[in-house]
């Protein structure tokens, strides 16, 4: 999968189904395939890969239904003063880790049931 990359060198990818960006992520970060997206332990996979790979790890994820966007309690960041925002924990880890530690922004337009 190959998106258009953007003017801050961002690539820029539109996918339909969390095992599109299941597979993304494993292609990505050489990693087996697994259900990212839907799976807490697996989506940890990605910390790991950055604990071991980024030459200055940094992760912190938080749950709040007061102070997050509506629908969406779970925050995560693999860089300071960044954050992206879902339902799921798994799925914000894996949209943070392509977007903070490989330059992919995912744009997920789901035709399946998340």
């Amino acid at each position: 999968m190959q998106g258009e990359i953007d003017q801050y060198g961002f690539e820029r990818i539109q996918l339909t189904s969390l095992t599109a960006l299941d597979q993304l992520i494993a292609e990505h970060f050489d990693l087996p395939p697994q259900p990212y997206t839907t799976d807490i332990r697996a989506a940890l996979e990605l910390v790991i890969w950055a604990l071991d790979n980024d030459s200055h790890p940094y992760f912190a994820i938080f749950k709040s239904d007061d102070d997050a966007f509506p629908g969406k309690p779970f925050g995560v960041g693999f860089a300071r003063k960044t954050w992206h925002y879902n339902k799921s924990a798994a799925l914000t880890i894996c949209i943070d880790a392509l977007y903070q530690l490989k330059q992919i922004e995912v744009d997920l337009k789901l035709n399946e049931p998340e």
